[in-house]
């Protein structure tokens, strides 16, 4: 019986943690590649789950936003073409993260 309610006790504490997230944050970067034509330009989108942490969003191996405090955030090359992205954050969102092709935003 006591092994039961050890067991029991063990299952709702770390549903708790995982429910919680008190589980420790893991890295994560994402990227790709856009080719971009007709005058459209290449973008990221980085999004993130917590703002406390740093978010880095690079076209083309250069960095073109790398700061804390935003939950979301999208920059834009100067030309288009193909060019890889990537966004890296201790809390990146896979399905809010993306490259793009757009209409030139500066």
């Amino acid at each position: 019986m006591k092994k039961s309610l050890r067991a029991i006790a063990s299952i709702i504490c770390a549903t708790g943690l995982v429910l919680g997230g008190s589980l420790p944050a893991m890295a994560g970067t994402k990227g790709g590649t856009t080719t971009c034509t007709n005058g459209a330009v290449n973008a990221v989108h980085g999004k993130q789950q917590r703002s406390d942490s740093f978010m880095t969003l690079k076209i083309g191996g250069v960095t073109f936003f790398r700061k804390n405090g935003v939950y979301e955030k999208t920059v834009a090359a100067r030309n288009g073409g193909t060019k890889s992205w990537s966004a890296h954050s201790d809390w990146l969102t896979w399905n809010g993260t993306y490259g793009m092709c757009t209409p030139p935003i500066w």
